[in-house]
């Protein structure tokens, strides 16, 4: 956070007392506090994770998952690297539940780093696995009902039955073609829905928020134990079709919109990454070692 140098980390710095400003001084202390025998990153994470999501309120939560390259295109001898991104580049994945409330209160429920040659990885759908279980044990309970949104990466159905196992719900982006019911395949599901319901979502475009028009059609599948939402957003143009795959009652309109609209809340973990990347400089450091 100190080498970074990020405008967003001086304001934060700026905004402490004064004899906190020190940063030499401070940076000494803090390597002193890590090189500790004692001090995991298990436990501080565990800590960070404690702290915010105990703010987090009652009823619905929406667990945001997200697997995000961390890019280290430079890098040679950093231990466990892999291929990763659309431009396969050496680096890792960073797998990450984000905890949203009906307040709007943001909180860090799970985050690991993937390294596909660590020793000891065994897959990205286990990992997977582990996310899921680990939210599940900071988050669930106390009153809350979980629902698990993610994008085209979480499009298996070991997360379905996983999610749906535990007594959650989930709205996912499915993509990959498979039967959903009655010999019908998921394409030939989309086909058939007419997109004949219209309505609103605020999405972020041309880089400030605002309300844009949506086609909508929806149908049950699976033996009516799921809900399948296909949106149309126009003005994204091709990146506009979403078939959205759900655990939740989906039986008309309102509901097929309420889908829409979790599932573009998980956009709430872009900014997140983008205050890893650029503001503390993540795709930036200069270390050997993973637990480094």
């Amino acid at each position: 956070m100190l080498a970074s140098r990020s405008v967003r980390v001086s304001e934060m710095a700026a905004a402490l007392p004064p004899s906190h400003g020190r940063l030499f001084h401070q940076a000494k202390a803090l390597y002193r506090f890590l090189s500790n025998p004692r001090v995991g990153w298990e436990g501080i994470l565990q800590r960070v994770c404690e702290e915010s999501t105990a703010a987090l309120g009652g009823g619905e939560v929406l667990v945001l998952l997200d697997l995000s390259p961390v890019s280290k295109p430079y890098a040679r001898a950093l231990e466990g690297l892999g291929r990763v991104g659309k431009g396969r580049r050496p680096g890792y994945e960073l797998l990450t539940a984000l905890a949203l409330d009906p307040e709007g209160r943001l909180a860090l429920g799970y985050a690991h780093l993937v390294a596909y040659r660590e020793k000891g990885f065994v897959s990205l759908p286990r990992e997977v696995e582990k996310a899921v279980e680990g939210v599940r044990g900071r988050i669930g309970g106390r009153g809350r009902r979980l629902v698990y949104v993610a994008d085209r990466g979480f499009d298996d159905r070991k997360v379905f039955s996983q999610v749906l196992g535990l007594g959650e719900d989930f709205v996912i982006r499915v993509y990959r073609d498979r039967k959903v019911g009655e010999g019908v395949s998921l394409r030939e599901a989309v086909a058939s829905l007419p997109l004949a319901s219209r309505g609103e979502v605020r999405l972020k475009l041309g880089g400030r928020y605002q309300r844009v028009g949506v086609r909508l059609g929806w149908r049950e599948v699976e033996g009516r134990r799921l809900g399948l939402v296909v949106c149309r957003v126009p003005a994204l143009g091709r990146r506009g079709e979403w078939w959205l795959l759900t655990s939740l009652p989906v039986r008309g309109r309102e509901d097929a919109l309420r889908v829409v609209e979790v599932y573009r809340k998980r956009w709430e973990v872009e900014g997140f990454f983008r205050f890893l990347k650029a503001g503390l400089g993540l795709e930036s450091f200069q270390v050997r070692g993973l637990l480094r």
